[in-house]
């Protein structure tokens, strides 16, 4: 899943860039919007989200709920 739109949220706090490919969120494969939402609802902790941009550089990011 691919960030094209940075809004106000926890998103921006943590700093992911436009262009931030999503590929795993707290270690579950993300292929699909749906995946977000359903791995996202489910959580009460942490946020761990792994990913890549698209110049190749891979980037962690993590996050309270």
């Amino acid at each position: 899943m691919k960030i094209i739109e940075i809004k106000d949220g926890k998103s921006k706090n943590i700093e992911i860039k436009k262009g931030f490919i999503i590929t795993k969120i707290n270690r579950q494969i993300v292929e699909i919007p749906q995946d977000i939402k359903n791995i996202i609802s489910n959580i009460s902790g942490g946020v761990y989200i792994e990913g890549i941009y698209p110049n190749g550089m891979t980037a962690y990011y993590a996050f309270g709920m």
